[in-house]
């Protein structure tokens, strides 16, 4: 069975941070093992897409120890869609970065000078 489908760039080392992207499709239903994999890689950063969360998911049912947590949550009542950032907690004071755009689902932090974003579009551009 197959939890996380990932590409061959998911997994890169970016200047100094190891960075780590998972498509979830659902990932409420797989928080064991996606802990289990983070705690296993320790990224720096990990993206999410297709987290399928909702407004009826609490922020806390999401934590991730030793990590902050930057969420947006599909917002048209569809199932799916919905992306995550996690960056680790010792990464200087990472901040929410908002954006004017309308592109579909995105979050983005800022460490220092760098922006961090994850993207989703739920049909091609």
């Amino acid at each position: 069975m197959i939890w996380f489908t990932e590409s061959i760039a998911s997994c890169i080392i970016c200047l100094i941070y190891l960075i780590h992207s998972v498509d979830a499709r659902s990932i409420v239903n797989k928080l064991d093992l996606f802990h289990a994999t983070v705690i296993e890689m320790k990224p720096d950063i990990v993206g999410v897409t297709e987290t399928w969360a909702t407004d009826s998911i609490l922020d806390s049912e999401l934590d991730l120890e030793g990590y902050q947590k930057f969420r947006c949550d599909r917002q048209t009542g569809n199932r799916g869609g919905g992306v995550l950032i996690y960056v680790k907690d010792i990464i200087l004071n990472p901040t929410e970065y908002q954006t004017k755009s309308l592109y579909g689902e995105h979050v983005w932090c800022q460490v220092g000078t760098l922006l961090i974003g994850v993207c989703y579009s739920p049909q091609p551009i």
